[in-house]
């Protein structure tokens, strides 16, 4: 599976991740030169590192303190048994199975939906809502390996935390196979840019975004608080920086300014059919108030609406518990399939978004997401021939990434700029 990655080279092998990492394949590196009068070479490195020290003690003490204190949140893991007697309203789908469990108390409401793989056995999703402002405390997302004779197997847990006034989320933590892996806390700032306190797997790190200037800062600290490297993109530029430091002390610096080059890849991404993005889904109206055959929960919410074209095609409306549109299948063209899925505020970095699931010819799955910041992903995945391929375009409109994954393990990667040309 392909993640959409930064990158700091625009054809090489792809495993990173540009908040871990910014990885380079041409690098130019440059001695830290001061210049000062009546003095020798190491008098002025030491003068220089001992100002750079001091600066860098007193400009993050109060980030170190954050970046220090913080700590993973406990999930809530429930065995089969355990969700047997857990207690509150159980709801159940038109066709008779567990959907839900709700729990209210006099301050908040605790929802589990059930995996539809095993809807008795596991969780899937536990969201907490405070009953007076009806914003979402805490949402808790489950992936289950669920297989015949053996209890599901939650090996990954993501734990989203919210600001009491916002849908923005505070804090995330993730569990890979029971364990901590990544525990990040996020300050949104009014002009749109953010911080983010990163503790992964140990590696201490504050990344600073601002969206509008197109430049992400990360920095990289030790356990005991010592800088490690600082990293510096900036996307609008084509350009990145990595200053990397020994005992709090600049000792090296790596640039690289991308620019256009020829492309002999054989690649052309441009011409692709299959990564145009799918057309933006718009809806005439309110669905729920759609003349079809309706289907409810066991509370009486609305589950479902189906209607019917004059081709005998016809589209289901899902809903959530609270009536929210939840996902649209449209078989309304038996020859272009196609399912709609809307993402509710726990995705942190895609608040908003929404997926156009296609099934082209030959097996192939075409996935379209339209995030709420304007930038549009393509992701499509031949199954049968273990290949996948992936483009992503900036809120202006233009292809700005290339991503093809072979069954290989052998990867390429593009960059471009908003004329198409390929960057080096």
């Amino acid at each position: 599976m392909i993640n959409a990655v930064g990158s700091t080279s625009s054809v090489s092998n792809v495993n990173t991740n540009l908040l871990n990492q910014l990885k380079t394949d041409k690098k130019l590196v440059e001695n830290n030169n001061v210049e000062a009068p009546q003095a020798n070479g190491a008098e002025v490195l030491a003068a220089y590192n001992q100002a750079a020290i001091k600066k860098t003690e007193k400009a993050d003490k109060k980030d170190l303190e954050t970046l220090k204190n913080l700590q993973p949140s406990i999930p809530t893991v429930l065995q089969p048994e355990a969700i047997k007697i857990l207690k509150g309203e159980r709801i159940k789908t038109a066709n008779g199975t567990l959907h839900a469990i709700v729990d209210k108390t006099p301050d908040t409401t605790t929802t589990y939906l059930m995996d539809v793989q095993a809807p008795e056995a596991a969780i899937r999703k536990i969201i907490t809502t405070d009953n007076k402002t009806g914003k979402r405390i805490r949402v808790q997302e489950n992936c289950n390996e669920i297989k015949e004779g053996v209890l599901p197997n939650t090996f990954l847990i993501e734990i989203y935390e919210f600001y009491p006034d916002s849908d923005d989320v505070k804090k995330l933590t993730t569990y890979y196979n029971g364990k901590p892996e990544v525990t990040e806390e996020t300050v949104y700032n009014k002009d749109g840019s953010k911080k983010h306190y990163i503790n992964d797997r140990n590696t201490l790190m504050i990344c600073e975004e601002i969206p509008k200037d197109g430049v992400t800062k990360c920095t990289k600290y030790d356990k005991e608080g010592n800088i490690v490297s600082v990293a510096t993109d900036k996307k609008n530029e084509y350009y990145s920086e990595t200053i990397r430091y020994e005992n709090n002390i600049p000792t090296e610096t790596v640039k690289e300014a991308k620019k256009p080059t020829k492309n002999d890849t054989g690649k052309d991404p441009f011409k692709d059919e299959d990564l145009k993005p799918a057309e933006k889904y718009e809806i005439n109206g309110d669905p729920k108030k759609f003349e079809g055959k309706k289907e409810t929960y066991s509370n009486g919410a609305l589950q479902s609406i189906k209607v019917k074209n004059e081709k005998g095609g016809e589209i289901t409306y899902l809903f959530d518990l609270e009536g929210n549109l939840d996902s649209i299948d449209d078989n309304s063209d038996a020859e272009h399939k196609k399912s709609i899925i809307y993402h509710k505020p726990e995705c942190s970095d895609k608040k908003g978004h929404y997926i156009i699931k296609e099934e082209l010819a030959n097996g192939i799955e075409k996935n379209t997401t339209y995030v709420n910041d304007g930038t549009v992903e393509v992701r499509v995945l031949d199954n049968k021939n273990d290949s996948e391929k992936y483009a992503q375009y900036s809120k202006d409109g233009y292809m700005e990434m290339y991503i093809e994954n072979g069954s290989k393990d052998n990867a390429l990667r593009m960059l471009f700029d908003k004329d198409g040309n390929l960057l080096e």
